[in-house]
């Protein structure tokens, strides 16, 4: 379709003006695809203002005629309640039917509607069953579902063996909920041998694409030289950005750092707003930390029945 072309540049320079004009074409004449872009750019607001109501109605007179992508992103936006009231049966049937047509990411989702209870009874079986299909097609979030599921015998008897081999399949793809966990199994052998190197390896791609838990491990990595040179500018660099995040563990440890001056100038005021950012999150080093500061007065005036 000539406004697919122009949206992503597939063999004519890229131009959403001209790919909005030509998928409006395309949805006056009925054409699927057509009300598939035309949805999925009002959700994201390119080349129009972003109308989930509009998406909504798009993604629907698509799905009824069985575009598959339409009734996954229907489903979607009804899961999370985006731009529209969340409705979990209606998630469900949607995802349902477009994991019935073949689609392999409703295929992980379905499995993920099965495993919580959303939408649908709670069923470990089936959610096995439709993560299984999922990971024949390569999808890589079926993947790792199906290695969790297989690390703790959700649906299935627990075998570390075979959550390692699905969750280095999801890894290899790039999902980073799994390279996190490989990371964990590389760190404890759990299903593989102890290698701090490939723990540090995993840590670190989960860590480049945001993964909050990888940052901390990453940095403790360079804080105590696990599986690479000790590096504490690293380890700062990496536990900065998982406390901007407001990962409790990341901010309790910044906390220290702060207050002694390691690998950043010391700060008593940034200490005690780091170990009072993690102590709301109910972090309990955290909030012995923050007893201290208000009991000697670091970054904050003495309160010693506020320590108590």
């Amino acid at each position: 379709m000539l406004g697919y072309c122009y949206m992503h540049g597939f063999g004519v320079a890229q131009n959403i003006e001209e790919s909005m004009k030509w998928t409006r074409m395309a949805v006056e004449q009925g054409d699927s695809l057509g009300q598939f872009i035309l949805a999925y750019s009002y959700s994201l607001g390119v080349g129009v203002d972003k109308d989930f109501n509009e998406a909504e109605k798009y993604f629907k007179a698509a799905a009824q005629q069985g575009d598959e992508q339409s009734m996954r992103s229907l489903g979607i936006l009804y899961l999370q309640g985006m731009g529209v009231a969340q409705n979990l049966r209606e998630a469900f049937k949607y995802i349902e039917s477009a994991a019935q047509c073949g689609d392999e990411q409703a295929q992980g989702l379905l499995g993920y509607l099965y495993l919580n209870g959303l939408g649908v009874e709670k069923d470990l079986n089936k959610a096995v069953k439709w993560f299984k299909i999922g990971s024949e097609r390569n999808d890589s979030e079926s993947q790792y579902n199906l290695g969790i599921c297989y690390s703790n015998g959700l649906g299935v008897e627990k075998n570390l063996d075979e959550a390692f081999k699905y969750l280095t399949l999801a890894a290899e793809q790039g999902n980073a909920d799994a390279q996190y966990n490989l990371g964990i199994c590389y760190y404890k052998g759990e299903g593989v041998n102890r290698d701090l190197k490939k723990a540090y390896k995993y840590f670190k791609l989960a860590a480049k694409q945001g993964d909050a838990q990888s940052q901390y491990n990453l940095g403790m990595h360079y804080y105590k030289g696990l599986g690479i040179r000790k590096n504490i500018k690293e380890a700062v660099k990496w536990l900065k950005a998982a406390a901007k995040q407001g990962y409790p563990s990341a901010l309790n440890k910044l906390g220290f750092y702060y207050s002694i001056g390691l690998g950043v100038e010391k700060n008593l005021k940034e200490s005690y707003k780091c170990f009072k950012l993690a102590a709301k999150q109910k972090d309990p080093d955290a909030q012995y930390n923050l007893a201290i500061c208000y009991y000697n007065g670091y970054g904050v005036k003495k309160k010693h029945q506020r320590s108590i």
